[in-house]
């Protein structure tokens, strides 16, 4: 639920309607705006709690399956980018 406004066409009132305020608060903290840097986007996450656990969550999941990633330019990059979720949020 956590990517759904970024990956569909659902709109955060629909995610209101359908799971109420403190879910949709969330889902749109964690929503990714175009071109937000990554800054502003984790400091939005890091002010929601419900935000905060589900990125963390999600990002450690992600962490975990890197050794999946067969190119190493790209499990170096994303190596970084979990590490600076887990350093601005943890």
């Amino acid at each position: 639920l956590h990517d759904v406004v970024e990956d569909t066409d659902t709109a955060i009132e629909d995610i209101l309607r359908d799971f109420g305020a403190i879910v949709a608060s969330a889902v749109d903290a964690l929503t990714h705006r175009p071109h937000e840097p990554n800054t502003d986007y984790l400091a939005r996450v890091k002010a929601n709690p419900v935000a905060r656990i589900v990125k963390l969550a999600d990002s450690r999941n992600n962490y975990g399956r890197l050794g999946n990633i067969g190119d190493a330019s790209t499990r170096e990059r994303l190596t970084a980018k979990y590490q600076r979720v887990f350093d601005e949020l943890a």
